[in-house]
């Protein structure tokens, strides 16, 4: 019982100090992450809106379509990012 609950009490330095660092990257990241779920909805938004618009009609097929090309753009966006 002793040797349990003794490491349990030695590794809780080591918890804290991984919470506080993973607390840190998160608080960096954040406004990243959401930067880039912002762009994807408004431009999955967009393209969709479009759709029903161009073709008249709501169906899953707009929904498809526009996750399709928000993940073309995307994809074309960071290639030509990279380059």
């Amino acid at each position: 019982m002793s040797g349990v609950s003794g490491s349990i009490w030695r590794s809780m330095p080591g918890v804290r100090h991984r919470l506080k660092g993973s607390a840190n990257a998160v608080r960096i990241r954040a406004p990243q992450i959401g930067g880039s779920f912002a762009v994807w909805g408004g431009l999955f938004s967009t393209i969709d809106c479009g759709l029903v618009r161009l073709r008249g009609k709501e169906d899953p097929w707009n929904s498809i379509t526009s996750g399709a090309m928000t993940g073309a753009v995307l994809a074309a966006r960071s290639k030509s990012a990279a380059l």
